[in-house]
């Protein structure tokens, strides 16, 4: 049998777009087991939780940078 037909059956509940290959540098992976020990269920709930608290920190910091350009331009017009 083809590979995809057994993917196809193996997967077949699953979004294509939820199996994803990675790979982690050796320190990264031991984090990964300390948080989430191999055959436990939550590795994908853990991966998820980080990379949206990622994205949050990463608005927060375009926000911030935006809100100082506005200020730093403000002061600099109030001081000419």
């Amino acid at each position: 049998m083809p590979a995809t037909k057994t993917r196809e059956k193996t997967y077949r509940r699953r979004h294509r777009e939820c199996v994803r290959n990675v790979t982690f540098d050796h320190e990264a992976l031991k984090i990964l087991t300390h948080f989430c020990p191999a055959g436990e269920r939550g590795t994908g709930r853990f991966l998820s939780q980080l990379l949206h608290e990622h994205l949050a920190r990463v608005e927060e910091r375009q926000r911030l940078q935006a809100l100082r350009q506005i200020v730093l331009a403000e002061e600099e017009e109030s001081g000419k």
